[in-house]
């Protein structure tokens, strides 16, 4: 007998795409690990034909021509519909002997271009129509955009919304179809929108847990200041004169910076900043560009404090798969007060030290008395990295889909 076939479906999959590369490749893997058949059905601009994760190799198919990432300008209520419509025609122009047999999809990482898409083609083809879906589970990413204020939900974008809460509602009707949200801050500001259960799903983390390879702290710890994506929001501009506050003290830490993303270009002043701050004290390491999936895990590895200077405006409930992959890696770290980030490390008993502000001398305070204080963090992010693998399964999205 044929095994069932999974369509783990995403439009976000292209070149060099870090955390859509490292998802499907876990999510494939661990359906293959429970008897299924996964199939990646990628961008298709993507040159992949297959993805490895571990012994594990996933079938690519490069099929879906509209990313999920078309810039984050403000967008009416209609043309979210057109994006949507478009979302929804390239599920429906997949080819017909990918639904040969009744099929299962799982979809992730689903945002606002796509979802009412994606919910309208389910509602046409859960249990019918040409392309016989089984069943699904769709996965939302980012919460709509939702802000809480002395516990008051107030919107920030009413068309956003209300594309996420319509897409939401039609799919909790549709027999068979599961809306996750990733993590517990998305699927409560889910709920609390569209007014229907939007149910926890585990965080996606690349390698959640894996073996770790770390020692104790010692007398020379290393602090990962940066990781990811150079952006405003993630404190990339307070860089230069948090390392020249550091570099003014006697501390014998490490400090390991890495920056990607499409806006490097762009700062690219605060780049020289950096690098003219950092001059020639040899505790201080820059990384440029994307990382492969081994130097990724290899730095957190190596890593005994990582510093998520997040703001704490745009990530008052906004995720952050740093702050997941800190957890994972059993790294203490030190975060912004009021952000989201506390929550999730608090969530998990994750030690943490708090800075009280989103500048640079309380974070450099703040780094400065984790650092003092690493072995007792050290044990106690022991302890939650096991309590945050027990509840981040990633074969519960399987599992979920499987029934």
């Amino acid at each position: 007998m044929a095994s069932t076939r999974i369509l783990i479906v995403d439009p976000g999959l292209r070149t060099g795409e870090g955390h859509h590369l490292g998802v499907d490749g876990m999510l494939g893997a661990a359906a293959l690990a429970l008897g299924y058949e996964p199939i990646i059905l990628a961008n298709a601009s993507s040159p992949l034909a297959s993805v490895s994760f571990g012994d594990a190799t996933v079938p690519v198919r490069p099929s879906l021509p509209q990313s999920i990432y078309l810039g984050e300008q403000d967008r009416t209520y209609a043309e979210l519909q057109v994006l949507n419509e478009r979302a929804r025609r390239q599920l429906e122009d997949l080819g017909s002997d990918l639904f040969c047999d009744p099929v299962r999809v799982l979809i992730h990482t689903t945002n606002e271009t796509q979802v009412l898409g994606v919910a309208h083609w389910l509602s046409e083809n859960m249990g019918m129509g040409s392309k016989r879906v089984e069943s699904a589970v769709v996965a939302l990413m980012f919460p709509p955009p939702l802000q809480r204020d002395d516990d008051e939900l107030n919107q920030k974008s009413p068309a956003v919304r209300e594309i996420y809460a319509n897409a939401v509602r039609l799919m909790s009707s549709v027999p068979g179809v599961t809306v996750m949200g990733i993590g517990h801050t998305v699927a409560e500001d889910h709920t609390a929108s569209s007014g229907v259960t939007v149910h926890v799903g585990a965080a996606l983390v690349a390698g959640i847990g894996r073996t770790l390879n770390r020692q104790t702290p010692g007398t020379d710890p290393t602090v990962l200041l940066y990781m990811g994506d150079a952006k405003i929001d993630k404190g990339f501009h307070m860089l230069p004169d948090i390392v020249r506050r550091l570099r003014g003290t006697t501390t014998s830490a490490k400090f390991v910076i890495h920056v990607s993303g499409s806006m490097v270009d762009r700062y690219a002043w605060i780049l020289d900043s950096l690098a003219s701050a950092i001059g020639e004290d040899a505790r201080f390491e820059l990384k440029r560009g994307r990382l492969s999936y081994e130097e990724f895990q290899g730095l957190w590895d190596s890593a005994d404090l990582v510093l998520l200077a997040y703001h704490p405006g745009v990530y008052a409930r906004k995720t952050s798969g740093i702050c997941w992959d800190a957890m994972n890696a059993g790294v203490p770290a030190v975060a912004v007060a009021d952000t989201w980030h506390m929550l999730e490390l608090e969530r998990y008993g994750h030690p943490v030290i708090t800075s009280p502000a989103f500048r640079s001398e309380p974070l450099v305070d703040a780094i400065l008395r984790a650092i003092d204080t690493l072995p007792a963090l050290y044990a106690g992010a022991v302890n939650s990295r096991e309590r945050f693998l027990e509840s981040n399964d990633p074969r519960s999205y399987i599992t979920q889909l499987v029934g």
